[in-house]
Parts: C-alpha cells; sequence; structure tokens
C-alpha cells in the first residue's frame, strides 16, 4: 500500500493498492514487468481480487482506520469490460458494508472506450468511488468529465514533476486545477517527491498527494504500523 495524504493536515486518508511480484529467480518484479501478460491472459481479475482480500482483512481488524478512508485499486479497460470481474468484485468489496470507500482506478487512456461508461456508472451506483489516473497523460481535458461518473482525478507523475521548472508542460498542470475548481472533482496528485512540490500543490489548492516524499509503497503490515497505529486509552 502507498498512503494518499491529505495535504491540507498531513493525515493519511487512503491508500492506493500495488501489486508487487516476489520471482524465485529474477526478485522483486515491479508491475510493468508482469501485469500486460497477466491482462492478456485472464487472469488480472483474479489476481485483483487476491490482493483485495488480504488487505481487506487487515483494514477490517485495524481499530483505528480514519472515517472516510479511501482504498483504490487499479482496474484495466478490460477488467472492467468483463461481466465476471465487475460481478466477482462488487460481491467481494461489498460497498456498504466496509469501513471505508473503494475507489476504482481507471487510466486516463482507457477512457477512451465508450462502452466503459455503463460499467462505470454501474460501479459508482454499487457505491465505489470512481478515479481517473494518470490525468494529464492523454492530453484528454474536461470531455473525460462529460463522458464519464468521475469522483477524483489522480494527476499524472510527470505533470507533477514540472513544479518549480520552466517545464513547457507546466500550463498543463494549472488547466487541471481549473477544471478541477470548475467540476468539483477532488485531485490526488502521484508523484510527489519533494517538499517544494507538496507545498506547491497545497497552495495550488490541490486536496490530496501520494508520493515518495510521504513514503513508497510498503507491505500490509508496515503501512498499518506506520498510518494507522492502534488506539490506547489516552486517545478515547
Amino acid at each position: 500500500l502507498q498512503a494518499i495524504i491529505e495535504l491540507a493536515s498531513g493525515r493519511c486518508i487512503g491508500a492506493e493498492m500495488l501489486v508487487r511480484w516476489r520471482h524465485p529467480v529474477r526478485g522483486l518484479l515491479l508491475p510493468e514487468h508482469f501485469l500486460g501478460q497477466a491482462d492478456d491472459a485472464g487472469l488480472l481479475g483474479r489476481i485483483t481480487e487476491a490482493c483485495f482480500r488480504q488487505v481487506a482483512d487487515q483494514l477490517a481488524r485495524c481499530d483505528s482506520l480514519p472515517e472516510g478512508f479511501m482504498l483504490s485499486v487499479n482496474f484495466s479497460a478490460r477488467q472492467l469490460a468483463s461481466e465476471r470481474d465487475a460481478a466477482a468484485f462488487i460481491a467481494l468489496a461489498r460497498p456498504g458494508a466496509r469501513r471505508w470507500y473503494t475507489v476504482i482506478e481507471l487510466r486516463e487512456g482507457d477512457a477512451r472506450d465508450p462502452a466503459l461508461v455503463a460499467r462505470l456508472v454501474q460501479l459508482q451506483d454499487a457505491g465505489f468511488l470512481i478515479a481517473l489516473d494518470d490525468f494529464g497523460s492523454a492530453h484528454g481535458g474536461a470531455r473525460w468529465l462529460e463522458r464519464l461518473p468521475i469522483d477524483l482525478l489522480k494527476i499524472d507523475r510527470p505533470i507533477v514533476g514540472t513544479i518549480g521548472t520552466d517545464s513547457v508542460t507546466r500550463p498543463v498542470l494549472d488547466a487541471i486545477v481549473r477544471v478541477s475548481r470548475q467540476t468539483g472533482v477532488h485531485l490526488i496528485a502521484e508523484g510527489v517527491e519533494t517538499r517544494a512540490q507538496a507545498n506547491e500543490l497545497r497552495a495550488l489548492g490541490v486536496s490530496a498527494a501520494q508520493g515518495h516524499h510521504f513514503g513508497a509503497a510498503v507491505p500490509i503490515p508496515a503501512f498499518v504500523a506506520r498510518w494507522l497505529p492502534a488506539r490506547t486509552p489516552d486517545d478515547d
């Protein structure tokens, strides 16, 4: 899990679920080295379910989970289009029966598929939040928000990286902030590496952020120990 931090308060308000493969020969593999093949083989839905069960079991035992906590889960266009994967995850995640919100993350590039709109509406109606991931990478702009039921926008890492530079793409960040203000859709910045970036994003009005400045992705027990420590009697 990688923490999602509320920039105004510094509180952990959620986490993104990420997967790693501890390969017996090649060592620890990042998603780009195996998730594409898993998706092509139709296995990504089952991997997502298995990982979600592990996370959900531990979060369910955590008595210090803050109100409104968000657990963000990445979905491919293929998963969303699959009746089996969608139905299985709805039954597993059980929105309304958990003590947190489950966020479905869809990459901006995958949002081009008009067939996904009905599925996203179904998921939103079931109680999930919908996030458009890597926002700014495909330069889709506000038109995605006109077509899709979106609750959150996740600003793409390279866009965040333009902060403090004279990059020609820096105006894209300003445009994203304007879109957020116009639509009321909340922003989460990805790939925040420095305090200066966090401060600038907070000044711009970005709600939340994640990245190595706050902490790398860590195994679930380490995340709970760092960000969701057990309450003591003095806390009550």
